[in-house]
């Protein structure tokens, strides 16, 4: 950083009013800041570009300097044109005099404290040496500083506030000493040129937004007393390459930038960035933890070991360029979004094996994941099976478990009693589901942004509806009940709701003749708050027994119109329902 150059205050005198100035001010008692620049010379306030203070100063100097800076208050900007501060052998004092106030608080500053909005907002700044005695940076002192490209950390700091250094966004490299202790909520966000930070070995967490908005962050260090930090820290730095670990760490191991435990035996956080694209997970390692490659931009395949036995929630989840996933023999567990994508997102992973020692697989494991269409289980297997399509059932078949998202037809084999936990969520392509009258089970977010839905149809024997089945089902448009009660304490009371408000606004429920009183005020059904239909319309099915016994109808190519009335053939024009072998209802157009 550049040092300005001590010149007495007499030779400062004589430089010529209207010119830029590098001026050195000692102040010998806080608060007379503009006094003393102002005797140097009456044009110094906005005509300086580098300032060197020496002596004591208190929050009323620092608001001076920032006019200096080119703004008061929060943003109203004034005619200063400072970019350089030197500090160094400067000395923040107690004052009692309010110099700050934000969300109904007052500041007042505090000996060694670099305070609350200091240089909050000042954009102009481009050099900064703190004072050499900061114990304290306090919350946004630095925030806002963009044109900052360089800024040293005393040695004496023990404190950094929220959002301190947010949007300084010239700093490449920061180095935090080993006195800090605590780092505030959001500290380092948006230093959108930020390529390296290094954690001393004082600071022992860090918040899940640290480092939010740091788009060239490409390595992160941590010192020995690393402990504590959830993995969604990581991706949210998108060109992070290496996350490294002081090896006398007595949590946390690092191998070719990757985060394990200590052990090795879990792996923790894989960078998003790694140019890794072939990734071979150590021998050893037992879990892939929760998030743990979460949105890898580069990775294409991956090799699990014979260790492992876990893979944990979102841990692949967004990963759009994997295409080859080698599981283990071995693998146990399989948790919710493990292998997932966003709504709408692309994905590479087309096929997968799950070997025979799988026993869990949560609902949701491959939530939204388009291209996966060749799910496939190995016959070995004693918990799970897959038929044809791609489809993922218990191993009874009593429980339907995963739905490809662009199956575009099938039949739910009577053998099944159950729907999973967002077994049809995100399907593209059906229009129509009917559930027969085995289904006694509906899981948490079964039909969850199907967008392809138009109708759905729930057989007699429901007896257990989960959360938010249809929620974000954009265009469904029918739901046909044809169960006369269910217990309240086997429906969810979210159970149709939709936070998009697509099924409020668009679908119709049909319900049993004598019913739609007992439905409009039923829990599940309506608003636990003000007691309002989740539905646009509550209607009774007028035929119901003819609708009812499309159930029992067997036989290929019988059709049947909207009203549940056999037809002797597909009427060009009308929305009818083709029963195939009588288990499924699928509307067709012909």
């Amino acid at each position: 950083m550049k040092k300005l150059t001590l010149l007495v205050i007499m030779a400062m005198i004589s430089v010529a009013t209207m010119a830029q100035m590098d001026l050195l001010v000692e102040v010998r008692e806080s608060g007379t800041l503009e006094d003393v620049v102002r005797d140097v010379s009456t044009s110094a306030k906005y005509n300086t570009t580098s300032l060197k203070v020496l002596g004591y100063i208190d929050g009323r100097d620092m608001m001076f300097i920032r006019d200096m800076c080119g703004v008061k208050d929060v943003d109203t900007p004034t005619k200063g044109i400072l970019k350089s501060l030197d500090l160094g052998d400067a000395f923040i004092v107690d004052s009692p005099v309010v110099y700050w106030s934000m969300n109904g608080k007052d500041y007042i500053t505090k000996e060694g404290c670099f305070g609350c909005c200091f240089l909050y907002n000042c954009s102009k700044l481009e050099e900064l040496i703190l004072p050499t005695e900061t114990t304290r940076i306090d919350s946004l002192a630095l925030a806002g500083c963009s044109s900052l490209d360089d800024v040293e950390i005393p040695s004496s700091v023990e404190h950094i506030g929220y959002g301190a250094f947010y949007g300084c966004e010239g700093i490449t490299a920061l180095f935090v000493p080993d006195e800090v202790r605590d780092v505030g909520i959001g500290a380092f966000q948006n230093m959108k040129r930020l390529k390296m930070l290094s954690m001393g070995n004082g600071v022992s967490e860090i918040d899940n937004s640290l480092i939010l908005g740091d788009d060239s962050l490409d390595t992160i260090n941590f010192g020995v007393r690393f402990e504590k930090f959830n993995p969604v820290v990581f991706y949210t730095a998108p060109a992070l390459n290496y996350i490294f670990v002081n090896e006398g760490n007595p949590y946390f191991s690092t191998f070719d930038g990757v985060l394990f435990s200590k052990e090795g035996d879990v792996l923790l956080s894989y960078p998003v960035a790694s140019s890794m694209e072939d990734y071979i997970v150590p021998d050893g390692v037992k879990t892939i933890a929760p998030y743990a490659f979460y949105n890898s931009n580069s990775l294409r395949s991956v090799t699990m070991p014979h260790s492992l036995t876990a893979i944990d929630s979102l841990a692949f989840y967004g990963c759009k360029s994997l295409n080859d996933v080698k599981l283990n023999e071995g693998l146990k567990t399989i948790r919710f979004g493990a292998f997932g994508m966003p709504l709408g997102g692309n994905a590479a992973l087309s096929k997968l094996n799950v070997p025979s020692s799988v026993s869990v697989i949560d609902g949701g494991a491959f939530l939204f994941n388009s291209s996966l269409n060749n799910l496939s289980v190995n016959d070995k297997n004693t918990y799970f099976s897959t038929n044809e399509y791609g489809m993922l059932f218990d191993k009874n078949f009593s429980t339907l478990c995963y739905v490809p998202c662009k199956i575009r037809e099938f039949t739910i084999p009577k053998t099944v009693t159950g729907i999973g936990n967002y077994a049809f969520a995100g399907s593209l392509s059906l229009p129509s589901i009917y559930l027969n009258d085995n289904v006694e089970t509906v899981g948490d977010g079964a039909f969850a942004y199907a967008t392809g839905i138009q109708d759905i149809s729930f057989g007699k024997g429901v007896k257990s509806v989960g959360d938010r089945v249809v929620d974000g089902c954009d265009n469904v448009k029918d739901i046909y009940w044809f169960a006369n009660k269910i217990d309240d304490n086997n429906i969810s009371a979210f159970a149709f709701e939709d936070q998009n408000g697509s099924v409020k606004q668009k679908c119709t429920l049909h319900v049993m003749p004598g019913r739609v009183s007992y439905y409009l005020g039923k829990k599940g059904f309506c608003s636990g708050k003000d007691n309002s239909s989740f539905f646009a319309n509550v209607v009774q099915i007028d035929k119901p027994d003819s609708k009812m016994e499309i159930i029992q109808e067997q036989g290929e190519n019988t059709y049947y119109n909207i009203q549940g009335m056999k037809s002797k053939s597909a009427l060009k024009g009308l929305n009818i329902i083709q029963l195939p072998n009588g288990s499924s209802l699928k509307k067709v157009k012909k």
